[in-house]
């Protein structure tokens, strides 16, 4: 019990703690860490989903059940990602433009 109690309540520790220093969601579960001899088992969650089910609860009041929010990167990072394999910000300005002009869909 004590190998599943204490892992947890370090991440709930750890957590608060840089909740309360105003730390940001994302470099908080980037940087929570446990000792290595009690790294979590396998089978168990990664720590940072820990991390952040700790800070929904605590700031949301619940957990947001969505598995791509438990990674530990901004989702704002995967907007550049699209932008860059689309062709980059020129290339989606021309087809923007080129969708609202008033002759857009008409043929």
């Amino acid at each position: 019990m004590r190998r599943t109690r204490t892992p947890c309540a370090i991440s709930t520790t750890e957590t608060v703690k840089g909740m309360n220093a105003h730390r940001d969601l994302h470099t908080l579960m980037r940087e929570i860490r446990l000792p290595e001899h009690l790294a979590p088992q396998p089978g168990r969650g990664p720590v940072h989903w820990y991390v952040r089910a700790v800070w929904e609860s605590t700031a949301a009041g619940s957990c947001s059940s969505r598995p791509p929010s438990f990674t530990a990167y901004r989702s704002g990072r995967c907007g550049y990602d699209l932008v860059r394999l689309a062709g980059g910000t020129d290339r989606l300005v021309d087809e923007a433009r080129a969708a609202s002009s008033p002759s857009a869909g008409r043929a």
